[in-house]
């Protein structure tokens, strides 16, 4: 039986769980029909719950230090609700004209929580404001304050600053803070993360570095000598140390995760990875996050992966080493595809013409000769990102409905080292990370994966912009494309990048991207251009459906509609859809149907797969609303050529 296409954009009804610092209770957030509404379970109680408030603005939720009520985060408000009783009291509203910024809760005061902001003449400031209203000045300095860690007393002892090389190249600082003043401890590369998370009980910075090379781990380091100390790794030597699990009381670092060929978890002690190692078995291809602290009564485990639309939760009993689940009547009171209609993508690898080893996934059918199933390569955005394994509507869709998902990690994808992220070289459009692609593909169809004679290619942002270039380069390898939000210009996307726009560790997106491309370089800027799919219009023979967003604040919408009526004055077959209210990502669930309704209906139509028509009216008016150029397929696509 078909899946109706729209149980595909059911969204979880848990849209977060979190423990008590101490390990005793879980707060989780459920979605309702006209908001959220805010639920504490008493573990220690037997799991006696009991609905707390209801809200239309509240977006995450954060447990007082002392585990004695919970912070309410909105877009720009903080509120707290007291266990003890009462509503919400609001106790700070974040002031954009001082760049306010919610830094996260205060570990080391009660009910407290830590603000950045920036004051007049460019001075910046961590603020500790009580949910009374009480504000104390942390610390006061010439750079935003993105990255910091305070001691067990509650003051600042190691700053993350932006620093600036010769020649303008963005660094990063990690310092130690003290009663004499900021000592550097750590200077490091743009591209190096430099992330500090804690200081250990001998005072030594943690911090998630590429200190000895290719690889992201965890080191130590002595801010009096720069001793450096690797802590931890990937026991397989193949990716980056993506993220830390922390202790939910003291702040220290518990587990080290990795996730490119699959999602790893393990322990930062024997006593941690002892637990762990079992978990991991029990829960193979999935991935964990896990909530705790060290000799805690309960930790909270969320499972997740391609498998599984809606995460699970598992609550752990250590000194049992017991698990059982946790929520469950929750997670199951929305619709949501059952696991065994779902199928998990595998990991592959494949040699590029160069010689370069390169990775990626790919998901295919069930029960069917893979020879014979037409194949979908979908590209990732960024570049400088990369696909994981988790769960994702389209390729889901796509595979329920008969085709092959090819989804490449080319050069310049994130996670497998700096040398990876790099190799790419600015090389793109006609160039070296298409080349991966089609290498990837020239390595599947050797393997009898896919028709060789009905691929598609589809992607948004790069993935579109690659969309782009792979009907203009090599039309022959590919009977249509689907190209959402597509960088026309891969030039002028990156020139145009926000001069002001900062990442979390203080640094400007823009110089940082300018160290993966230099895009100012006159002769880089020039290939760039040369290689571009706006040069090679004419060489575009395949069907197209481009989406865009009237609000995109990454992609020019005026760009993309040029591109469109170029091509359709050509003569070419090009269907444009703008939806003047969505931005660079569909944020709404019925911008949502429509791209994947009229993305079925055309790698239907283009690749021969017959289907069934659904019949959503509400889409059928979207549609005529936002379609602005070619769409006449629309009607009729169930009709398989």
């Amino acid at each position: 039986m078909r899946v109706p296409l729209d149980l595909y954009l059911e969204q979880p009804r848990i849209r977060e769980a979190v423990l008590s610092p101490a390990g005793d209770r879980v707060a989780a957030l459920l979605r309702e029909p006209r908001g959220v509404s805010v639920w504490v379970i008493d573990l220690a109680a037997g799991g006696r719950r009991e609905k707390r408030f209801e809200s239309r603005m509240v977006e995450r939720l954060h447990w007082s230090a002392d585990g004695e009520g919970l912070v309410l985060e909105t877009v720009d408000r903080l509120a707290f609700l007291p266990l003890a009783g009462g509503r919400p009291t609001l106790f700070l509203h974040l002031d954009p004209l001082r760049e306010q910024r919610f830094s996260g809760i205060d570990l080391t005061h009660p009910r407290h929580v830590l603000v950045s902001e920036k004051e007049a003449e460019g001075r910046f400031r961590l603020l500790r404001v009580g949910v009374d209203g009480g504000t104390e000045v942390v610390f006061a300095g010439d750079q935003p304050i993105r990255r910091f860690v305070l001691d067990r007393e509650g003051r600042l002892r190691v700053l993350l600053r932006a620093a600036e090389a010769a020649g303008g190249r963005p660094e990063l600082v990690v310092e130690r803070v003290d009663g004499q003043g900021r000592r550097e401890a750590l200077r490091c590369d743009a591209l190096d993360a430099c992330e500090p998370l804690a200081v250990d009980g001998s005072g030594r910075v943690l911090v998630r570095a590429r200190l000895d090379g290719d690889l992201l781990r965890l080191w130590a380091v002595d801010p009096a000598t720069g001793a450096r100390e690797p802590l931890t790794a990937d026991p397989e030597g193949f990716a980056d140390l993506r993220t830390v699990e922390l202790d939910a009381q003291s702040g220290r670092p518990l587990a080290a995760v990795y996730d490119t060929d699959r999602r790893r978890i393990y322990g930062l002690d024997a006593e941690v990875e002892g637990h762990l190692a079992p978990l991991r078995r029990r829960f193979g291809e999935a991935s964990l996050d896990l909530q705790g602290r060290a000799g805690g009564p309960f930790w909270l485990l969320l499972e997740a992966g391609p498998r599984l639309q809606h995460p699970r939760y598992h609550l752990y009993h250590p000194a049992a080493k017991r698990l059982v689940p946790f929520l469950e009547a929750e997670r199951a009171s929305v619709p949501m595809l059952p696991e065994g209609r779902l199928v998990a993508p595998r990991a592959v690898s494949w040699r590029a013409s160069d010689g370069m080893l390169l990775h990626g996934w790919l998901t295919t059918p069930a029960g069917v000769d893979p020879r014979t199933v037409p194949l979908v390569v979908r590209v990732h955005g960024g570049p400088w990102n990369h696909v994981r394994s988790g769960w994702s509507a389209l390729t889901q869709l796509l595979v329920e409905r008969g085709y092959a998902v090819f989804e490449p990690n080319f050069r310049a994808s994130t996670g497998y080292g700096l040398a990876y992220t790099t190799a790419a070289k600015g090389d793109f459009g006609n160039g070296r990370v298409q080349g991966d692609i089609l290498d990837g593909l020239d390595a599947l169809h050797a393997q009898g994966i896919g028709d060789p004679q009905r691929v598609a290619i589809v992607g948004h942002s790069f993935g579109g912009f690659s969309t782009l270039g792979g009907l203009a380069f090599t039309p022959k390898r590919f009977r249509a494309g689907v190209a959402s939000a597509p960088s026309i210009d891969l030039l002028r996307t990156l020139s145009d990048l926000d001069e002001e726009e900062l990442q979390g560790n203080g640094l400007p997106l823009k110089r940082v991207v300018e160290q993966l491309i230099a895009f100012e370089d006159p002769r880089v800027a020039t290939e760039l251009r040369r290689k571009s799919p706006e040069a090679h219009l004419a060489a575009t023979e395949r069907p197209l459906l481009i989406f865009a967003g009237g609000q995109d604040e990454r992609v020019d919408v005026v760009d993309v509609q040029h591109y469109a009526q170029a091509l359709h004055d050509l003569g070419r077959d090009v269907t444009l859809v703008v939806d003047e209210t969505q931005g660079h990502n569909f944020e709404t669930r019925l911008a949502m149907r429509a791209y994947l309704t009229l993305t079925e209906r055309f790698l239907g139509k283009h690749l021969g797969v017959a289907m069934e028509q659904e019949e959503d009216p509400e889409v059928e008016t979207y549609l005529r609303g936002v379609v602005r150029l070619g769409g006449g397929w629309i009607a009729t696509s169930d009709e398989a050529p």
